[in-house]
C-alpha cells in the first residue's frame, strides 16, 4: 500500500466491499446534495465509526462481553482520521495537473511510500494488540532503546528491503515477466503440479523414513498446530487470568485460538473465594462443581482432597503437597490426580513396618506459586502436623514467580514480608505501572526471590521437625532446560531440601497423549498416572532419607 486510501482498498477486501455497499454509498447518496464539499470525508468517518462498533460487536457475539478498550478506540480513530484526510487530499488533487515522472522516479517514490505505510501500520498494529495503553507505551520505550550497532543494522535492513522492492518493480515492468505473471490459469500446470506434489509429500508420515532429521524438524514445525514459546507464555498467562481473575482482555492477541474451544469459565468461580491477602484465592469447603467432563470436590478444610483429621493418626506418615494447577489436578477428577494415586500406592505396596498408613494432603490451588506456599507454611500447613512438605517446581520458575509477584503489586496487595517489600522498593515497581514494566523491574531479583522462598519453606519445616522435599516435575509441553534445572536443584539442595527428580516422566509418549487438549496442556488422567508412578518410585528409592530417618 502506498497511501492510507490504498491500504483501505487492499486490506480485508470482503469487509471493505460490505462497508461500501451497506453503509458508505447509501449514506453518501443521501448527504451529497446537502454537504457537497465534504460528503465523501463525512461518509468515510461514519464508515469507520461503524467499523469500530461492528468489530466490538463481533467480540461480543463470540465472547459475550462488550468492552471499550482505549487502544482499540485510538487505533480506529487514528486510522479513520488518516484515511479521511487522505480522501480530502485526493479530492483536491483531482483538479490539479499531475506531474509526469519517469518510471524509475516513480519506483523510487513508491518504495518510500510503501516503507512509510509499513512502519506506520506496524506501530498501529502493536497498539491494537496491546492489552492497555500503558503496556503499549512501555513496549515503545523498550523498542526505542538500541545501541549504535543495532541502529546501523536496522537502517541497513530497511535499505536492503527498499532495494529489493525497487529492483522488483523494475523486473516486473519487463514485458516478458508481465506475460508470465498474467498467464491464463489453465496454462499454469507447470507450477501447480510440482507445488501440489510437494504439499502432499509434506503431509505423509512416511516422510520420516526418507528425509534427514533437520528437514523432518522443519516440516513438523510447519505442519503442526503448535504455539511458539512467546505465544505459549501469553496463552498460559491469559488462561489463568481468564480462569481465576475473570479478565476478558487477557491474552488479547490469542483470543481467536481460544474461541475454537470455548470454555465455561464461570464454573470455576463457583468454588473460589477471593481474598485481599498474599493467598489471593482459596477454595470453598465441602463443595462440588462440574467442570465439563470432570468434577472438582473439596473437603471441610477447602482443600481439593478427601477428608482428613487435623490431628495426625498414630503410625501415620503425613505429607503436605504444595503446588499449583498441575498438583491440584486441573482438568481431571479428584481420584485421577497424581497425589491421590501416589497415596493409594504407598498404602497398598509399601513394606515399611514403621508406618501403617500414608497420607498426602493436597494444598495446591490454581496459580499458587512460591509466595503463596511460603504463606501457607506460616499459617496453615503445620496445623496438620505433617512429617514432610513436598514443594513441586516446574520449568521457568523465575518467570512464573515474577508473574505472580507482578499481579500482587498491580492489585495493591500488602506484601507482609519485609524482604518482599524491600525488593519492591529497590526495584522501583509501583502499582500504577504496566504489567510489563513491573516484571521488567523485578527481573534482576528473580533468583534472590526464589532463594528467599526456598529458605522460608525449609525454615518452617525445620522449626516443625518436618522433612522439606523439592520435586521437579516437567510440564507436558516443555523440553527440559537442564541448565535451569541444575541451577534450581543446586539451590534447593544447598538450602536443605531432599531432591526428587521427575525428569523423563513422559518419556516414550507424545505431548498430545498426556495432555488434556492442544489448548489445555495440563496432564490428562494418563499423564497423572505416569507422574504418580514416577513419584512413587522416587519416594521408595529415597525411603531411608524420607521415611526412616529423623529430622
Amino acid at each position: 500500500a502506498t497511501s492510507f486510501v490504498d491500504l483501505w482498498r487492499r486490506i480485508n477486501i470482503y469487509w471493505r466491499e460490505f462497508m461500501l455497499k451497506v453503509f458508505f454509498y447509501p449514506l453518501l447518496f443521501k448527504i451529497k446534495k446537502k454537504i457537497v464539499t465534504y460528503a465523501i470525508p463525512f461518509a468515510t468517518i461514519c464508515v469507520f465509526v461503524v467499523t469500530w462498533f461492528l468489530h466490538n460487536y463481533q467480540l461480543f457475539w463470540l465472547r459475550g462481553t462488550f468492552q471499550l478498550v482505549l487502544p482499540d478506540i485510538i487505533f480506529w480513530l487514528v486510522l479513520g482520521s488518516c484515511i479521511t484526510v487522505n480522501v480530502i487530499i485526493n479530492e483536491r488533487n483531482l483538479t490539479k495537473p499531475k506531474k509526469v515522472l519517469t518510471a524509475y522516479k516513480q519506483y523510487f517514490y513508491n518504495m518510500l511510500k510503501i516503507t512509510g505505510m509499513f512502519l506506520f501500520m506496524s506501530v498501529m498494529w502493536s497498539l491494537w494488540t496491546s492489552p492497555s495503553l500503558s503496556e503499549w507505551l512501555f513496549l515503545l520505550s523498550k523498542g526505542l532503546r538500541f545501541s549504535l550497532i543495532q541502529f546501523v543494522c536496522i537502517v541497513f535492513v530497511f535499505i536492503g528491503i527498499w532495494l529489493v522492492g525497487y529492483i522488483s518493480q523494475i523486473i516486473l515492468s519487463k514485458q516478458k515477466i508481465q506475460d508470465l505473471v498474467n498467464v491464463e490459469p489453465h496454462k499454469t500446470m507447470f507450477l501447480t503440479i510440482p507445488c501440489t506434489l510437494l504439499f502432499v509429500f509434506g503431509s505423509l508420515k512416511t516422510r520420516t523414513l526418507l528425509l534427514p532429521q533437520k528437514i523432518q524438524t522443519v516440516i513438523n514445525t510447519l505442519s503442526e498446530d503448535k504455539f511458539n514459546e512467546t505465544d505459549k507464555k501469553s496463552a498460559e498467562a491469559g488462561y489463568y487470568k481468564k480462569v481465576i481473575d475473570g479478565e476478558d482482555n487477557a491474552a488479547l492477541g490469542l483470543w481467536e485460538i481460544n474461541l475454537k474451544h470455548r470454555k465455561k469459565y464461570s464454573d470455576i468461580d463457583n468454588i473460589i473465594v477471593r481474598t485481599n491477602g498474599l493467598i489471593t484465592r482459596t477454595l470453598k469447603p465441602n463443595f462440588r462443581v462440574k467442570m465439563e467432563d470432570h468434577f472438582v470436590e473439596t473437603n471441610s478444610f477447602g482443600l481439593r482432597d478427601k477428608e482428613y483429621s487435623v490431628k495426625k493418626p498414630e503410625a501415620t506418615f503425613r505429607m503436605a503437597l504444595l503446588g499449583g494447577s498441575y498438583e491440584m489436578g486441573a482438568g481431571v477428577s479428584n481420584n485421577q490426580v497424581f497425589e491421590a494415586i501416589t497415596e493409594q500406592r504407598l498404602n497398598k505396596y509399601d513394606t515399611t513396618t514403621q508406618f501403617k498408613k500414608y497420607e498426602i494432603i493436597n494444598f495446591a490451588v490454581y496459580r499458587y506459586h512460591l509466595i503463596q506456599h511460603v504463606e501457607l507454611c506460616n499459617t496453615k500447613v503445620f496445623k496438620f502436623n505433617p512429617d514432610a512438605v513436598m514443594y513441586v517446581a516446574h520449568s521457568e520458575e523465575e518467570r512464573r514467580f515474577l508473574l505472580i509477584f507482578t499481579d500482587l503489586i498491580r492489585n495493591g496487595i500488602n506484601l507482609q514480608y519485609p524482604f518482599l517489600e524491600h525488593i519492591k522498593s529497590i526495584s522501583g515497581a509501583k502499582q500504577s505501572m504496566s504489567e510489563s514494566e513491573i516484571t521488567e523491574r523485578l527481573k534482576p531479583f528473580a533468583f534472590s526471590l526464589i532463594m528467599w522462598s526456598y529458605m522460608q519453606i525449609e525454615n518452617a519445616c525445620y522449626k516443625n521437625r518436618a522433612k522439606a522435599i523439592w520435586v521437579y516435575l516437567p510440564t507436558t509441553d516443555d523440553i527440559v532446560d537442564n541448565t535451569e534445572y541444575n541451577k534450581l536443584e543446586k539451590l534447593a539442595r544447598l538450602v536443605g531440601f531432599i531432591i526428587i527428580d521427575l525428569r523423563g516422566v513422559y518419556a516414550g509418549n507424545k505431548a498430545v497423549d498426556v495432555q488434556i487438549s492442544k489448548t489445555n496442556t495440563h496432564p490428562n488422567p494418563f499423564g497423572h498416572q505416569l507422574i504418580a508412578q514416577k513419584l512413587y518410585d522416587e519416594l521408595i528409592k529415597n525411603k531411608k532419607q524420607i521415611f526412616e530417618s529423623n529430622r
